[in-house]
């Protein structure tokens, strides 16, 4: 497995090369784009810049996370959000959105694309329908892989999604599910889930918690058992390739850089104290 870093932990302010010299230099040159409007733009000279830091930094941006929200805010309840498996204007803006975010990492060879599907109960079937309709066109126009995210919920657990992917995407050679080991411990147990999307794992994002709360801390801070975790992965066989550590700033942007780097260094002794499970 390769590590990387999900820049949601900077999702609060502007994407900045100073931003991606910080991962660098704590070993973090494999990078998961937060497409967010605010966070990027989703503009030809934006891309242009970011490949141009990409290039100087020495970062491989190798997915994205697909947009949710029209903007990001402080305060969530300000934002609009929005997924590919909404009906109507909802599902429509998702997926304008969505194009954008690929026509930017597109250009940055990014090989995943990470997805919300908004699964939930009362209409789970009907939803089922309308974001496979969508994944599809997707799949046909761009050639990334998509990568279906678990969320602390019975309706996104990883049984969910492997059976969208088998039954209603017909088992698409680049779908696959994206385990995020910290809604897994809030939701069903991180080695339950795992076992269950074995088949179709794809890709992982990594947080810990204490199992009440979606906290996002850095590995080691909540109650996962890591080690047992990572034991489970390397000897499953399974197409997963990165292991993507998403970090929340529980200061929404008012941290100093300084106080930004010392968690992406907690991250990085982490990363480091279990070398052995990656490449």
């Amino acid at each position: 497995m390769i590590p990387a870093f999900s820049t949601h932990f900077f999702v609060y302010a502007p994407l900045s090369v100073n931003h991606l010299r910080m991962l660098v230099k704590h070993g973090f040159s494999y990078v998961e784009l937060w497409c967010a409007e605010g966070h990027i733009h989703f503009a030809p000279q934006s891309w242009r810049e970011l490949k141009r830091w990409c290039a100087d930094c020495g970062v491989q941006v190798k997915a994205g996370h697909g947009p949710f929200y029209d903007r990001v805010t402080q305060d969530p309840s300000l934002r609009r959000v929005f997924h590919l498996s909404d009906e109507g204007s909802s599902g429509r803006e998702a997926m304008d959105w969505t194009r954008r975010a690929l026509e930017f990492l597109s250009e940055l060879q990014a090989e995943i694309m990470v997805i919300h599907t908004g699964f939930h109960k009362g209409d789970l079937f009907v939803r089922m329908d309308r974001l496979a309709e969508r994944v599809r066109t997707i799949l046909d126009e761009w050639d990334i892989s998509l990568a279906f995210e678990t969320e602390p919920h019975t309706y996104c657990s990883a049984s969910v999604m492997t059976t969208f992917i088998e039954t209603y995407l017909d088992a698409h050679p680049r779908a696959g599910i994206c385990l995020d080991l910290g809604h897994a411990n809030v939701y069903g147990g991180v080695m339950e889930e795992l076992k269950s999307a074995t088949k179709r794992l794809l890709y992982v994002h990594a947080s810990d918690n204490s199992g009440t709360a979606d906290a996002h801390l850095v590995p080691g801070e909540g109650n996962i058992s890591w080690s047992r975790v990572l034991e489970e992965l390397e000897k499953r066989k399974t197409p997963l390739q990165y292991f993507t550590l998403e970090i929340r700033d529980h200061t929404r942007g008012k941290a100093t850089f300084s106080e930004l780097e010392n968690v992406i260094e907690q991250c990085a002794r982490w990363r480091d104290e279990h070398r052995r499970y990656f490449s």
